[in-house]
């Protein structure tokens, strides 16, 4: 494709490849100089591009159109460009401010139908060898990142490197056993409603082989229901005041990963629940202070003191005044010693008391 610019619209769309994404626009810029101008805010996010065939002026620079969702090109991925009137602002030598042309790039061209990346260096050239689209950056890394599998209806934003958001909705069957590579995703359910699905890192298939989100497996995930279950869903241990995530089919929040950091800056962390609150954990521990002492252990007590009430009760005095031989015997008794033992309970354990 011959381009000449002479002949350009006002608005006019071209294919490019990205021979640099400058660091000073888009990585990093100068700050606090004493010239205003040393940060020129106006080429934020500027890549420079060529065009196929283009002899005259093989290098352009391109700004974002949509600088409110940014995507920013790997060099060697082709975009869309266009050059249009660009609103600047008037001066001595452009009194109108509307007289200068500016190209702007939209999305990267999905050549290589690849999640991480589509580079082919080399294209506005015609000089694409095999191994081209092979693509290493100052700090980004070429990796194999499967697609998600697609469901009808859904609307998909993914990252590069196997991150992603999901806003999909209960799924029918679709009768054919062939329409989906994945038939079903991991959650269920048969009232209509929405889902939104956060999912940040997972197992890659090989190619570009779709794979779905999985609460168990995935680095980390937040998901959000209505009306599904999700039916493979594990927790460590079994609720005993509430019903199993994997049953419940009303709206949940369920959120995964391998550690999981709650905190606030100012104020307090509220937890409030219609009917109840269970912690699971092996071991629990409240308070802020290093040193914990364990919290007693209810039925060891209660079991204690009533045999402590039922020696007194039945205890007597002898002639000499002295308490009679029944208490002695139950504090010696290994039934009891065995009580007394119970009665720390180091899983669950409270700040030290301070007097």
């Amino acid at each position: 494709m011959k381009l000449n610019l002479e002949n350009l619209n006002d608005l006019t769309f071209c294919i490019a490849e990205v021979i640099e994404v400058t660091p000073f626009d888009t990585y990093n810029y100068i700050t606090g100089t004493s010239n205003a101008n040393d940060n020129n805010t106006s080429n934020l996010f500027t890549i420079h591009v060529k065009l196929d065939g283009h002899i005259h002026k093989p290098r352009l620079s391109a700004k974002p159109a949509n600088n409110s969702i940014k995507k920013i090109p790997l060099v060697g991925e082709l975009v869309l460009v266009f050059k249009t009137k660009s609103n600047v602002t008037p001066s001595a030598e452009n009194i109108s401010g509307y007289n200068q042309e500016q190209w702007y790039y939209l999305s990267t061209i999905d050549v290589n139908s690849s999640i991480n990346h589509n580079a082919v260096p080399g294209w506005s050239e015609n000089k694409i060898v095999s191994g081209s689209g092979d693509i290493k950056g100052k700090s980004f890394k070429e990796q194999a990142i499967s697609p998600l599998q697609p469901f009808e209806g859904d609307v998909l934003i993914e990252g590069r490197s196997g991150n992603s958001i999901r806003f999909s909705g209960t799924l029918e069957t679709p009768g054919d056993p062939n329409y989906y590579i994945k038939q079903s995703a991991t959650f269920t359910g048969t009232a209509p409603g929405p889902i939104t699905i956060i999912s940040n890192g997972r197992a890659n298939k090989q190619g570009k082989e779709f794979v779905v989100e999985d609460v168990n497996a995935d680095a980390a995930s937040l998901w959000l229901t209505s009306t599904q279950r999700l039916d493979k869903f594990k927790l460590n241990y079994k609720p005993t005041l509430a019903a199993s995530s994997n049953t419940y089919n009303k709206s949940q929040l369920i959120g995964s990963a391998d550690r999981i950091v709650l905190t606030t800056k100012l104020d307090d962390i509220i937890l409030d629940s219609k009917k109840g609150i269970e912690i699971h954990a092996p071991m629990i521990k409240f308070g802020s202070s290093e040193k914990k002492e364990g919290m007693l252990h209810s039925t060891a007590v209660v079991k204690l003191l009533q045999q402590i009430i039922q020696v007194i009760q039945t205890g007597f005095v002898d002639e000499s005044g002295a308490i009679s031989m029944p208490l002695s015997k139950m504090l010696q008794s290994n039934n009891t010693k065995n009580l007394l033992k119970q009665l720390t309970n180091n899983k669950i354990l409270f700040d030290v008391y301070k007097k």
